[in-house]
């Protein structure tokens, strides 16, 4: 058997010593007449990169051959025939599923639908249950793949004679029958759920008009999201104001919400929201606000406004997020007309305005939380 991402043979590694002393036994016994071909096979494991992987069985192909060669002159080495599998990560999603003691067959599962790379795949095994599903994966399975395999055929008898270095899916045991592995699934794992997301609109921030959005979901396809606007400063001796008291709250539908999202990014049942991907949703706010510039003012109340929002929530790392959105609806507002005079205000105008549009358009940054619960038995 051989280390990760190593082709040297390590006698003191695993159990090769035993494997290459009835290696040994093995060859002493043939006689070298009656060999007819003589196979080497190797393997590696599903980690890294297929590319890579090949390059890595044909190398521990060739320190097969340099072993036998140097402990065996009698052999005819033109008999011999060497070649090499990589083993994918596929091909252990059956085997995986019919281990009655791994905890995370439904998981493994997920990941085979919606993996498309090797490399995927593998990243996504590492984040389930905090990297011990993948350890369980290499105590018990990955690193009996790393091995060689060496027979012949016997021209008398025409049989093939086995000797392995480490054979296939070797699982260490006790007396009882039961798993050495220092990686068992803990009976106590935990699972992202009930994420939530805390945004601020940056084209507001841009114009210094200060605001928070917090969103919560609901449930697969729907959340809750309410934003408030509070921009409050003077400059210029209060000839220049801008003062804005206003929120809302607004219910989303998630069209692409996938299983797949939501498995790799939050959550290890793929059930819960993952906050990403386009939506559309409807929203209620009200306010009041309090504007200046240098002769003018208006000051006033929104009695309330409400209508139809759309947009997309695109990930730009684990926790972060860009939002791209836009509201169309209904805006009622009274306000009045001032001129400053010295220390007071001088009222011009009584004014309503009832609006139909575009009522609001964002880029937000999007901070994603999650709380860790955990998975009873």
């Amino acid at each position: 058997m051989f280390k990760t991402s190593k082709y040297s043979i390590d006698r003191v590694y695993a159990n090769n010593n035993e494997a290459l002393n009835k290696l040994d036994t093995f060859i002493c016994r043939l006689n070298a007449q009656l060999i007819d071909t003589l196979y080497i096979l190797t393997s590696t494991s599903p980690e890294g990169s297929i590319s890579f992987n090949k390059r890595l069985a044909k190398r521990r192909s060739e320190a097969i051959v340099a072993y036998l060669k140097t402990k065996y002159s009698h052999i005819d080495f033109n008999k011999i025939v060497i070649s090499e599998k990589t083993h994918l990560w596929n091909e252990l999603v059956n085997q995986i599923k019919n281990d009655s003691s791994c905890a995370y067959k439904i998981e493994i599962g997920k990941i085979a639908e919606c993996a498309t790379t090797s490399n995927q795949f593998e990243h996504l095994l590492k984040k389930v249950d905090q990297g011990n599903c993948f350890k369980y994966i290499a105590q018990n399975y990955l690193y009996s793949l790393r091995n060689a395999t060496a027979y012949h055929n016997n021209k008398e008898q025409n049989i093939k004679l086995h000797s392995l270095i480490i054979p296939p899916l070797y699982r260490d045991t006790d007396s009882s029958g039961n798993l050495r592995s220092s990686y068992m699934p803990r009976q106590n794992s935990y699972t992202w759920k009930y994420p939530l997301a805390l945004k601020t609109n940056l084209l507001f921030d841009a114009l210094t008009a200060l605001n928070i959005e917090l969103e919560v979901p609901l449930t697969k396809r729907w959340s809750i999201n309410a934003g408030y606007y509070f921009p409050w400063w003077y400059l210029k001796k209060d000839k220049i104001a801008l003062h804005i008291l206003y929120g809302y709250i607004e219910g989303r539908y998630w069209f692409n919400n996938k299983v797949e999202h939501s498995y790799c990014y939050h959550s290890l049942n793929g059930e819960k929201n993952s906050l990403k991907g386009w939506y559309g949703g409807f929203y209620i706010g009200k306010g009041i606000y309090d504007l200046m510039w240098k002769s003018e003012g208006v000051k006033g109340d929104i009695r309330w406004s409400g209508g139809l929002s759309f947009g997309y929530v695109h990930p730009i790392s684990k926790h972060f997020a860009l939002e791209f959105g836009a509201s169309i609806g209904y805006v009622d507002t009274d306000y009045k007309r001032f001129t400053p005079k010295g220390e007071c205000l001088l009222w011009k105008s009584d004014e309503s305005v009832k609006w139909i549009g575009i009522t609001q358009a964002k880029i937000s940054l999007v901070w994603r939380l999650g709380f860790k619960q955990s998975n009873k038995p």
